[in-house]
């Protein structure tokens, strides 16, 4: 077993916990779509990888529960 020698910090913690793609099961249907829609491109093109990776996953929410608002964008 291989034990790393180096410490392990708060934000590499939190890095590990954001980075966990949450099942399907828990995402829920937005209750304003058409604003994620909105919000979508700026989020995806941000230098912030946190607010990327949360975007993606307002992807995969419209893909789910609101895939009709998708199409047009695609």
């Amino acid at each position: 077993m291989k034990i790393c020698s180096e410490p392990i910090h708060s934000s590499d913690l939190l890095v590990e916990i954001l980075l966990k793609l949450p099942s399907a099961t828990y995402l829920k249907p937005f209750t304003d779509p058409d604003a994620k829609i909105q919000d979508l491109e700026e989020g995806l093109e941000s230098k912030d990888w946190v607010r990327v990776f949360q975007s993606l996953n307002d992807v995969r929410v419209l893909a789910i529960y609101h895939s009709d608002l998708l199409t047009p964008s695609l």
